[in-house]
């Protein structure tokens, strides 16, 4: 959409300058999204979120991407022994869609082989990588991760540093627990042998009296309970 949007402006050829160039393109750009795409993604995710304990060399879906990968490779090895680009001698939207992929493949130590031990595929590579566009594709790329990496530093250091300041308020605390009893409050049970019609008294203790108040203390009300029941 954007290289015909834009097509009298900037790189003229990326999509060819006839229809017979455009159906090459068109074919090319089938390729890379068909086979090129799908195991040079699988290794690509590989490398960005690989798994500590994993053996590669033993990893049967790394190595089964990795053979894909290798077949696409010699048929680009082939077609570039024939032409400087994938759709003839210029450089075009059929070479373009490949940098993202390759790059983050070949910039890696555990497959850059895959295109190291191929002359006309590295060659093709250093041609297209080498471009001014790319060039600040890759700067605006290192600026950007940059600026991620100092502003996760920045999060870090306030989260530290709010730590610091605001643990002391949330800290333990002595807890002070006092052992005074209030008079009267404490409960007393006494426990009187039956007598022999079978009532059982429980005492309850009197209620705190008011200091002005002299009268005599009430007697508690026994809870008496006989063979019939409560009363």
């Amino acid at each position: 959409y954007l290289a015909e949007t834009y097509e009298h402006q900037g790189y003229p050829f990326l999509l060819g300058k006839d229809v017979l160039e455009r159906a090459s393109i068109e074919q090319w750009l089938r390729n890379e999204e068909h086979a090129f795409d799908p195991p040079s993604r699988a290794l690509f995710c590989h490398i960005a979120f690989p798994f500590h304990d994993e053996d590669d060399d033993n990893n049967e879906d790394i190595n089964r991407e990795k053979r894909k990968l290798e077949e696409v490779l010699e048929v680009y090895e082939q077609r570039l022994g024939e032409s400087n680009y994938l759709a003839g001698n210029k450089f075009t939207l059929a070479d373009l869609v490949h940098l993202p992929g390759t790059h983050h493949v070949i910039t890696s130590d555990k497959f850059a082989y895959l295109y190291d031990t191929r002359k006309n595929v590295q060659k093709w590579w250093n041609r297209i990588s080498a471009r001014d566009s790319w060039q600040q594709v890759l700067r605006d790329m290192r600026t950007m991760e940059e600026e991620h990496k100092k502003e996760e530093h920045d999060r870090q250091q306030q989260q530290q540093q709010w730590q610091t300041e605001q643990l002391p308020q949330f800290g333990f605390r002595d807890i002070h627990i006092s052992h005074q009893q209030q008079e009267g409050t404490k409960s007393q049970t006494v426990l009187v042998a039956p007598p022999s019609t079978g009532t059982i008294i429980t005492s309850i203790p009197p209620a705190p009296q008011d200091d002005g108040n002299t009268s005599e203390p009430k007697p508690s009300s026994p809870i008496q309970r006989n063979q019939g029941g409560f009363f």
